[in-house]
């Protein structure tokens, strides 16, 4: 029999050796599995960061292709109000112009009226062809020119037929401006418009009055004249200034700064040179 320290040397040898082989295994299974992990380690962040990336970049662009759109939209809908803007107020512009035009011309009539600028015409000594020449500058129709040569009193009777044709042109004028101002109205802003309507209602009024008194031939109370002689110029003046301003905001308002800035100081220089030439007087109108 083997001797039992012969046995314990051998079976140390093999622990040994067991211990050894398997220390040297488990080292190269280590290695290998830290070699490993390392490996795998790289390529699944490598998998991951382009994993994310590539949705990201995904999410990026259809972020950026839905503002682009929304921005399209935002242009092409800012571009149609723009434009639907402009187009009113050149609407509002043309509109307020040819109202104006209308309603200043009514009133010039009017004043006309009112103020009997109109001066007597000496027909009464005339013969029948410079009595006839005088009718065709005053545009007397054919029939009053025979009624007015017969009468016992051409003056007032040539007179008469000039006012009233004054009458019915004024008239006239004054129904024209009032169509025009309710058909172009819509284009205008609602307080302007309440003071256009507000001064046509007045000098209708007026003009009533006038005819009423022409109609009658005797004089009667005449408050509307009276007030138009008082306060007539100031109205006119009033509505000139409410246009002037509100047409020249319109005109400024979609005009680039550097233009805005570069027109203002036209304006400045055209003021201080009408300010340091002399002004003329207004005159009144004068009789044809």
């Amino acid at each position: 029999m083997i001797p039992d320290e012969i046995r314990r040397s051998i079976v140390d040898i093999i622990h040994h050796e067991v211990w050894k082989t398997a220390s040297l295994t488990t080292a190269v299974i280590v290695i290998g599995g830290l070699f490993i992990a390392f490996i795998t380690k790289n390529w699944f962040l490598n998998w991951v960061q382009n994993k994310v990336s590539h949705e990201f970049n995904q999410k990026l662009e259809a972020y950026k292709n839905g503002l682009q759109a929304n921005l399209e939209v935002f242009k092409l809908a800012t571009t149609q109000a723009q434009d639907r803007r402009a187009r009113s107020n050149e609407k509002e512009y043309d509109a307020c112009i040819e109202c104006w035009k209308h309603i200043n011309d009514s009133y010039l009539l009017v004043r006309q009226l009112v103020c009997g600028f109109r001066q007597v015409i000496r027909v009464q000594h005339l013969d029948e062809k410079e009595f006839n020449k005088i009718s065709d500058d005053y545009n007397i129709p054919e029939i009053e020119r025979k009624y007015i040569f017969n009468s016992s009193n051409r003056d007032k009777e040539f007179l008469k037929s000039i006012q009233y044709q004054d009458l019915f042109k004024t008239r006239t004028e004054i129904d024209k401006a009032k169509k025009i101002l309710s058909e172009k109205g819509i284009f205008i802003q609602e307080d302007l418009y309440i003071s256009l309507v507000k001064f046509m209602e007045f000098l209708t009024s007026t003009w009533s009055e006038n005819y009423s008194i022409f109609s009658s031939n005797y004089f009667h109370d005449n408050p509307y004249s009276t007030e138009f002689v008082k306060n007539g110029q100031k109205k006119i003046d009033s509505i000139r200034n409410i246009l002037r301003e509100n047409l020249h905001i319109r005109a400024m308002e979609f005009t680039h700064p550097s233009q805005r800035d570069a027109l203002n100081s036209t304006h400045k220089a055209q003021s201080a040179s009408s300010n340091s030439s002399p002004v003329t007087a207004q005159t009144e109108p004068t009789s044809e």
